[in-house]
């Protein structure tokens, strides 16, 4: 018996996209990523309401904004 191919192979994502909890901000990244990993800390525990955070890395010019830079403060 012969395996059948899926007739149209599955591409992969190119940019990975986030935004904060409110939804003003957005950024996407170029992947894969520089990084990531998850953070099971207690702090990061008690802040995001999870077992754990992840967070991604990326080179400053695989970053891009989607929207809402002026959102940001310093």
């Amino acid at each position: 018996m012969a395996l059948m191919r899926d007739p149209k192979p599955k591409r992969l994502p190119v940019k990975a996209q986030a935004q904060c909890a409110c939804g003003d901000v957005a950024v996407e990244i170029s992947v894969p990523a520089q990084w990531a990993w998850h953070d099971h800390s207690t702090a990061s525990r008690r802040a995001h309401g999870a077992a754990y955070a992840t967070y991604v890395g990326s080179w400053k010019s695989r970053f891009a904004f989607v929207r809402g830079e002026d959102c940001l403060t310093l």
